[in-house]
């Protein structure tokens, strides 16, 4: 039977655009504004959709490398928000993160080996033979080899970067790894291997991912639930294949219209959503994909902020077209 790793629930981030030269109490940036959902041992969650959406907020808020405004973080049952910096040090280490861009999240003037070593300095107090022995076991997991030891980034390829990153989160043995786009910065054949590579690591350690991700391809090959969001929200979750073969919400269908079918028999008919993605200054009342939404109801749209609905198991989803026509659900384009 799995436990409950992580629990989020009606987290806010928020953020203060300055005042500027001519004064004022500045404007808040709604980043992520009441996002919900559980996490399982060894579960995979996919969190996608459109830039600008709030997926990586959320990522950098469960590490509390950004500051949450509200809501409530639990991990292994301790409330992440309610802790001290000391306190949170040792949860720390069950907790790590994969940027999105390998060469950005290495230090240029470090060798692989100091880069990967820092973490182990930190909190295990490891030098010398031991330090040098674990560091090459951890470059051995991620298919890297004692030779790249001693190279700098710029000396390393962008799969290589990016397995070096991961060999660095992997050094504390965490539990939970949050996934931040780990495969857009690469080549479509190094994007598989490195798919591959994630799969074997999450069976052969045990880990926890969420998967930050606009690719929905990465996200059906390794996920096992899928959470929409939207400006901030989530309007679905589901299942990841119940989604992709029965989306429900109207931003889903449109997301879901766009990946190409491979199969030469399958015919779609792509959803283009009108305007742009409001800007999280000034989100739009009631349901905040209605400015957009091929399939609004009017008022009830515009005036009321939908709830999430359960539509079956572990399917849930956030649109009036639910509420208002309970006994005629819309027919989908997908």
């Amino acid at each position: 039977m799995t436990r409950e790793l992580l629990e989020v629930r009606d987290l806010t981030v928020h953020f203060r655009q300055g005042a500027g030269p001519l004064g004022g109490v500045g404007r808040i940036v709604r980043a992520v504004d009441g996002v919900s959902f559980r996490l399982q041992e060894g579960e995979s969650l996919g969190l996608v959709g459109e830039s600008g959406s709030g997926k990586s907020t959320v990522g950098r808020a469960i590490l509390r490398l950004v500051s949450p405004t509200g809501g409530a973080i639990r991990f292994e049952g301790a409330d992440l928000l309610g802790l001290s910096e000391g306190a949170l040090r040792p949860l720390r280490r069950k907790m790590q993160m994969i940027f999105q861009d390998p060469q950005l999240s290495l230090n240029p003037r470090r060798t692989v080996m100091r880069s990967v070593a820092a973490p182990l300095i930190v909190h295990e107090r490891l030098a010398g033979r031991a330090l040098r022995e674990r560091v090459r076991q951890l470059l051995e997991t991620v298919g890297l080899q004692r030779e790249h030891m001693y190279r700098y980034p710029h000396e390393l390829s962008g799969g290589q970067r990016q397995r070096i990153g991961l060999a660095r989160a992997l050094a504390l043995r965490p539990r939970l790894l949050v996934l931040d786009e780990p495969t857009s910065a690469l080549d479509v054949s190094v994007q598989a291997q490195m798919l591959a590579l994630l799969e074997r690591l999450q069976a052969e350690l045990s880990l926890t991912y969420l998967l930050i991700s606009h690719n929905l391809a990465v996200v059906r090959h390794i996920c096992d639930r899928v959470a929409v969001m939207y400006l901030g929200r989530i309007v679905e979750t589901a299942p990841v294949e119940g989604l992709f073969r029965d989306p429900r919400h109207p931003y889903t269908q449109a997301l879901l219209s766009a990946v190409p079918a491979i199969e030469a028999d399958v015919a779609r008919t792509e959803i283009i959503l009108e305007g742009d993605v409001p800007s999280p200054l000034r989100v739009p009342s009631g349901c905040r994909f209605h400015p957009r939404c091929p399939r609004r109801l009017g008022d009830v749209c515009v005036q009321r902020d939908p709830a999430m609905l359960p539509l079956g198991p572990h399917h849930e989803v956030a649109c009036h077209l639910y509420t208002a026509t309970p006994a005629a659900p819309p027919d989908r384009a997908v």
